[in-house]
């Protein structure tokens, strides 16, 4: 009885320690070696390598579509055998030379410049340095059919919501006339007929007087 129940506790944490892995995995603090698509853990003997921390999420702003077409660019100055593109990357850099005309020397420019810039390392470096940059992109510009793990979360407008406030208030007040009119009348009617009872009253009368 005793072993089943240790055996249990065993799978509960090799469950809950794979599931932290994948979580880490997806987020980009390290990767899969041998898959560039998959961003998960395998119970096996698959390696990964951890992650530079120049393209940890937490201290690396989220790229845009200028950093996107020059790490794409790049790659198609490079071997196509091993650098070359995946349909939906060239889908992807078509898409954004027309979205990004009136910037695409500048982003011709920068990507020759980091290819001249690779040439300078070593060949480990260099294998090493592909991997990651390939593995950062992996994480924010998935293949199609893949979760975006990191996608930023919409930031509410609050200058709307503010006028949604307002309009709401003001139909409010239209809707409901007779509330305002009641209201009206009930404190004419309280108003007149404080005179009349001013002199028992200690509100109305301001004070007391000793006989």
């Amino acid at each position: 009885m005793y072993s089943q129940v240790a055996d249990v506790d065993d799978v509960e944490k090799l469950l809950e320690a794979l599931h932290i892995a994948n979580q880490l995995c997806q987020y980009g603090y390290f990767f899969p070696v041998s898959d560039s698509k998959n961003l998960l853990v395998k119970d096996d003997s698959s390696l990964y390598r951890f992650q530079t921390p120049y393209y940890w999420p937490w201290q690396h702003r989220h790229p845009d579509n200028v950093d996107y077409a020059i790490y794409l660019s790049k790659r198609t100055l490079r071997n196509k055998q091993r650098h070359g593109l995946e349909e939906y990357e060239l889908e992807a850099l078509n898409s954004l030379k027309k979205n990004l005309q009136n910037k695409w020397d500048f982003i011709t420019m920068q990507a020759e410049e980091q290819v001249r810039l690779a040439k300078e390392r070593k060949k480990g470096e260099k294998i090493v340095s592909d991997s990651q940059e390939r593995a950062y992109w992996r994480v924010y510009r998935p293949p199609p059919g893949y979760l975006n793990y990191i996608e930023p979360a919409p930031v509410p407008n609050r200058s709307r919501g503010a006028r949604c406030k307002k309009r709401s208030l003001e139909d409010l007040n239209r809707e409901f006339p007779i509330v305002t009119s009641l209201s009206a009348v009930s404190s004419d009617s309280e108003t007149s007929s404080t005179p009349q009872y001013s002199a028992f009253t200690l509100i109305g009368h301001g004070a007391l007087y000793d006989e």
